[in-house]
């Protein structure tokens, strides 16, 4: 009996670690979505214009805010830029590669992404991912990233979007 234990016990025990790591992943995803979308909606009406928000105040008052505690704030980037209407290969196709099956990944860095929320009627473009620590390494190394010295999986929201006719003395970026 010990010695069946001894064989199945571990890959068991990987085995619920990596279901739970999968469940905490689809669980933030979910809860970036929605937070993304929130503040996405605060840009499109002009709230984050018109109150002048830097890239650092928009996730300590508008973003952070709407994640759970367990998200820490610190592993959250933010990419936000305004577009053209442009079609190919301008406008929104700028944030895919060139064969248009996958999202280019900004510098994981906030200080080197972009925060320009646009003026009234503009096209604007919000990414935000999050650096999700891995509980166990299991994950293949083709689905996890550095950050911070740290080997971690991405998740990632995005909300594309035209500006909301506003008064505002925002000037732009």
């Amino acid at each position: 009996m010990a010695v069946e234990l001894a064989i199945i016990g571990a890959p068991f025990l990987l085995m619920i670690l990596e279901i739970f790591q999968s469940a905490l992943f689809v669980y933030y995803s979910g809860m970036l979505n929605h937070a993304t979308e929130s503040a996405a909606r605060q840009i499109l009406v002009g709230s984050v214009q018109n109150g002048s928000l830097t890239q650092t105040q928009f996730l300590n008052n508008l973003l952070c805010p709407l994640l759970p505690a367990a998200m820490s704030c610190g592993n959250v980037i933010v990419n936000l830029q305004t577009v053209s209407e442009a079609g190919y290969p301008g406008g929104f196709y700028a944030f895919v590669n060139s064969t248009q099956t996958a999202i280019i990944i900004p510098q994981l860095n906030n200080t080197q992404t972009s925060f320009c929320p646009g003026g009234s009627g503009d096209y604007v473009y919000l990414q935000v991912f999050y650096a999700m620590p891995l509980i166990l390494p299991v994950w293949l190394p083709t689905v996890t990233t550095s950050f911070q010295g740290q080997t971690v999986k991405l998740v990632s929201a995005a909300a594309a979007f035209k500006n909301e006719p506003y008064q505002s003395s925002y000037s732009g970026c």
